[in-house]
């Protein structure tokens, strides 16, 4: 939006082009207040922040730019500037105009062009205040606190083409409507409505009556940010002129409704900024589904209070919003595509918090290039997208998506550059090992993946990138990279800094100085910026293709390596560097295989003497070891416990409320991780010894069972126990049914060669209890 300097710095441009002598001076009856300035043939005169009460006097009668903005004028008489005939430019931004009460009139300037009064204290713009600026083109009158316009105040402005009415927040869209009264025929091509409703307006619904008077106008920018905007009337869409190209419509709160039919009829629309950081409702974004249902959406209040001054408290503000469903999957068919203005080239939906699926998306015909979804909450991307066939530029970054389908991308061959940083598509990417999340984008040629928590990427990620020439891989987490761009031969420039990398394979770097030989005229370039590269005598190869290829190293010069001490060395000189390391490495070496040789030779000569020393105490421990083993014993006594029960944690309730109780009133021993278990010894540790300590290790099988990790390790370990001791240790209790294409090898065989107990979920079972006691009891 022009800002209040815009009108001034333009008008004083335009008067300084042609200038073809200029002076500098201080008015002589007032010293010290205004200075001036002749250039083509007038004076731009500057009395701005000057912390002026009244307008100075004795000003020459031939200013043509009269700058008086920063000061603290309230009024000024009004025949004041009959004698500036010349004056095109006038900046009175920034004081108390209207301060007193008192009605501003802006008469006798036959000439003036470009007002600026941004910044000050009208109030109520009547029908004489702007009346006789009838060459006026530019006006600025936001930030006055204006609060109404009387009905065709500003009509015998017919040469605007610029205006300002912003952060007027009591004027409302009723002042909008009385504002462009009699504007029908005058050439206005801008209007910045800017905050015009009240600070706490919840809910505003513009209707017909609102954009009326703008219907027969050449608009073709129109600015209406922070409005509160819920709703349109069903047909005042249709009242904008089909000269409006360029629409900002941010920090809305737009619901669903019957609008939305008549969006696709702005056929002049070529660019429209929507979203921003909303101020209450949630967000919906218009689908293309069947309206007929859906009335013109309307607040419960009446639209009068939307516009009144509040300074409710919050009691007061008790607001019935009936709204109606929002989707929170934005989704169209084939057979109802979403319609949008047939020459739509831009749309920004940035910053809006929007949290919406991207599902299955069918676009009617269109020539969007450039769609702006950056910094939303649209963490699932599952596509298609189709009919955006004009598409160049998609902005997805910052939405935090986890989750992209390998057909998201498929129909947006035309794009030519992706933006999907921010995002944590980490495990999407990694699991891409054939490329075909990026494969049909043939004609991208630029990728930003940068801040998305990469710990790897498969080889073949980029293999249908064939037209690709910038990727951004920064501030990833790769520790190392082997890429296949055998594809990508256009590629010019990656981005790898920031991230974890000590080295790079040695096909990828051969990969890149191909690149660089094919594109002779261009600089192939990659900067590897904050990596913690290695300088050690396993990455010497590395760090001389680093300082001789023909690859440009960005940056190259304040790169860091750390040594085997982890003491960063600066890379100034890399050549007199590398030449070091090469005679320290070569050093190293052959000390590394004296002292291999060496200690090989010590070890190999204790072995054999202790060997020999204890030949026979070795032989007599390994008998009795293996007597030991073949018959261990399994009496009762031998152990601290008759059971070890592994369990499933959804099942905790059926052992701890039914197995426990049954059981130990029988005098079974049952070991309980979750009551029997060391505290402060690890988990691993804990179940190894309990399947030691326990004759049987009783399987509570279950669906939950055969997911859990700790549940399958208990079951290996209890297998090895019976291994290695030559028992029968495995009790399998069947408490629900498994399928078999579920159950783990390791339990489907003791399932298939073994008898296990089923537990009877209805009817009467003290018969599985009964055989499990004596399962248990069994000492054989």
């Amino acid at each position: 939006m022009p800002t209040s300097s815009f009108f001034f710095a333009f008008a004083l441009c335009v008067n300084s082009t042609t200038s073809m002598q200029s002076s500098t001076a201080t008015l002589g009856s007032e010293p010290d207040v205004c200075n001036e300035t002749w250039t083509n043939q007038c004076y731009y005169v500057n009395c701005s922040s000057r912390s002026l009460t009244d307008v100075p006097q004795h000003l020459p009668n031939l200013t043509c730019v009269l700058d008086l903005s920063h000061n603290n004028i309230s009024s000024f008489p009004e025949t004041y500037f009959q004698t500036f005939t010349n004056l095109t430019t006038l900046d009175f931004s920034h004081n108390n105009l209207g301060q007193e009460g008192v009605g501003v009139l802006f008469n006798g300037f036959p000439m003036l062009r470009y007002l600026n009064i941004s910044h000050n204290n009208l109030q109520i713009i009547s029908l004489d205040t702007f009346s006789n600026l009838t060459s006026l083109i530019h006006l600025n009158v936001s930030f006055c606190n204006v609060q109404s316009i009387e009905p065709g105040s500003l009509s015998r402005l017919q040469n605007i083409t610029t205006l300002d009415l912003s952060w007027n927040w009591r004027l409302g869209f009723e002042g909008l409507e009385n504002a462009t009264q009699g504007l029908g025929s005058s050439t206005i091509t801008e209007l910045f409505i800017n905050n015009i409703v009240p600070r706490n307006t919840l809910c505003v619904t513009v209707q017909d009556r609102h954009l009326m008077h703008l219907e027969n106008t050449s608009l073709e920018t129109l600015e209406a940010d922070g409005n509160s905007i819920v709703s349109f009337g069903s047909r005042t869409l249709n009242l904008l002129p089909k000269s409006l190209q360029y629409v900002s419509v941010r920090l809305n709160n737009f619901a669903y409704a019957q609008y939305v039919l008549s969006i696709h009829n702005m056929t002049g629309l070529k660019h429209i900024f929507l979203g921003g950081h909303v101020r209450d409702l949630s967000e919906v974004i218009p689908i293309a589904d069947d309206l007929s249902a859906v009335e013109d959406y309307h607040c419960s209040r009446s639209e009068t209070c939307d516009y009144e001054d509040r300074n409710w408290s919050s009691s007061e503000q008790t607001f019935e919003i009936s709204m109606p469903l929002r989707s929170k999957v934005l989704t169209s068919s084939q057979r109802k595509p979403l319609r949008i203005p047939p020459n739509l080239t831009f749309v920004s939906y940035a910053f809006a918090e929007s949290s919406i699926t991207l599902s299955e998306i069918h676009f009617d015909e269109n020539k969007l290039e450039h769609l702006d979804l950056s910094y939303n909450v649209m963490v699932n991307w599952q596509g298609p997208i189709i009919g955006l066939n004009h598409l160049k530029v998609l902005d997805l970054a910052q939405n935090v998506a986890s989750n992209v389908s390998y057909h998201f991308f498929e129909n947006l061959t035309t794009l030519e550059t992706l933006n999907l940083s921010g995002n944590s598509l980490d495990r999407c990417i990694t699991h891409d090992k054939k490329g075909q999340i990026f494969g049909s984008l043939t004609n991208l040629k630029y990728l930003d993946l940068s801040r998305q928590f990469l710990h790897r990427l498969p080889y073949n990620i980029f293999q249908g990138l064939h037209s690709l020439q910038e990727l951004n891989l920064s501030f990833n987490a790769l520790p190392e990279i082997e890429l296949n761009l055998t594809y990508n031969q256009h590629l010019q420039f990656i981005n790898f800094s920031h991230n974890q990398i000590w080295y790079i394979y040695q096909g990828l770097r051969h990969q890149l100085d191909m690149l660089a030989a094919q594109h002779v005229n261009v600089n192939t370039s990659i900067d590897l910026t904050g990596n913690p590269l290695l300088c050690r005598c396993s990455n010497i190869v590395f760090l001389e293709w680093l300082s001789t290829s023909n690859v440009r190293i960005l940056n190259f010069a304040n790169y860091k390596c750390y040594n085997n001490e982890d003491i960063q060395i600066q890379m100034k000189k890399p050549h007199v560097l590398i030449e070091n390391f090469r005679v320290s490495c070569s050093q190293a070496v052959w000390r590394l295989v004296w002292i291999l040789f060496a200690t090989f030779f010590v070890v190999c000569l204790m072995c054999c003497s202790v060997l020999y020393r204890y030949r026979w105490k070795l032989r007599y421990l390994y008998y009795v070891a293996k007597i030991r083993v073949m018959k261990l014993p399994e009496s009762r006594q031998s152990f601290e416990f008759d059971a070890f029960i592994s369990y499933a944690d959804e099942n905790r309730e059926f052992v701890l409320t039914m197995m426990m109780p049954k059981l130990e009133a029988e005098g079974i021993r049952l070991n309980i991780h979750h009551r029997d278990f060391m505290p402060g010894n690890p988990i691993a540790e804990n179940i190894i010894d309990a399947i030691q300590k326990s004759r049987r290790a009783v399987l509570v099988l279950s669906k939950d069972f055969v997911k859990s990790n700790w549940c399958m390790y208990e079951v290996n370990m209890a297998n090895m126990e019976g291994v290695s001791t030559g028992r029968d240790v495995l009790v399998i209790v069947m408490y629900e049914d498994v399928a078999t294409k579920d159950v783990p090898p390791e339990i489907l065989y003791h399932i298939q060669n073994n008898t296990y107990i089923e537990y009877p979920h209805m009817g009467n079972d003290s018969t599985f209890w009964e055989h499990l006691c004596q399962a248990l009891r069994n000492e054989e």
